[in-house]
């Protein structure tokens, strides 16, 4: 079962090895920058069986606007719904903000 949460803290090497694992969409100076844009953005995680299956970074642009940065989708579990369920969540949230 699949469920969407906050990232949690020393979760964000995952989100690197979700990016290393689709290199046709990144490129190798992206893990990094995802890394260092979950420490200082709101970020998100969907899990499928505990495991983190995707991710979704947004940054605050002003107090009524906000940008998706980075979401992605671990290459196996592509093509299940994850990243729409995803999208759709992060937007709830981020609506709820008035954003």
């Amino acid at each position: 079962m699949s469920a969407v949460r906050r990232l949690a803290a020393g979760e964000a090497p995952a989100l690197a090895g979700i990016v290393h694992g689709l290199p046709e969409y990144f490129t190798d100076d992206v893990p990094g920058k995802v890394e260092r844009d979950a420490a200082s953005h709101e970020a998100w995680v969907i899990t499928d069986d505990g495991t983190i299956a995707g991710f979704a970074i947004a940054a605050r642009k002003s107090p009524g606007g906000a940008e998706i940065l980075w979401i992605a989708v671990d290459a196996p579990r592509r093509g299940q719904g994850h990243g729409t369920r995803l999208l759709s969540t992060v937007m709830d949230e981020i609506g709820r903000a008035h954003v």
